[in-house]
């Protein structure tokens, strides 16, 4: 079993790319995104190719991550910043909670869990209720 470092999985629409190590590796165009599709993709992929990735990087798509747990189970699965960020951009009017958006940035950058507890209670106490709950339904619930 080989280890790469890195594994950056990027999805649009249609399109996922495998990317180790800063080398793209594979592609998929799909008319779809559902979890068996991906997950019939990285396991062609996988039995044709014995790299095991330590570390891959993803967006917050459920079909994805669930595909990517099934086939790469000793993997450390991580999500990208620029995808969490953007969002979260996309359910908060960030004009209007200008504090609650610096809050935002901060929190997945905290390196303690006080600091993270401490930024999520500004966050909750600032931001409207319904981004608070959309943020704890999607992103605090632990799956």
């Amino acid at each position: 079993m080989i280890g790469a470092e890195v594994c950056l999985l990027l999805v649009f629409p249609s399109v996922l790319f495998l990317i180790i190590t800063g080398v793209p590796v594979a592609w998929m165009v799909s008319s779809d995104g559902k979890e068996e599709t991906i997950y019939l993709f990285l396991t062609v992929f996988h039995s044709r190719n014995p790299v095991v990735p330590r570390y891959i990087l993803s967006d917050r798509d459920e079909a994805q991550l669930s595909a990517i747990r099934r086939v790469y189970k000793s993997s450390h699965l991580f999500l990208c910043l620029w995808h969490v960020l953007h969002a979260w951009r996309a359910h908060l009017r960030t004009s209007q909670y200008p504090d609650v958006w610096a809050a935002l940035q901060q929190l997945p950058r905290a390196d303690s869990k006080d600091a993270f507890d401490r930024i999520w209670n500004t966050i909750k106490r600032q931001a409207p209720a319904d981004f608070v709950s959309y943020l704890q339904k999607y992103w605090m619930s632990g799956k």
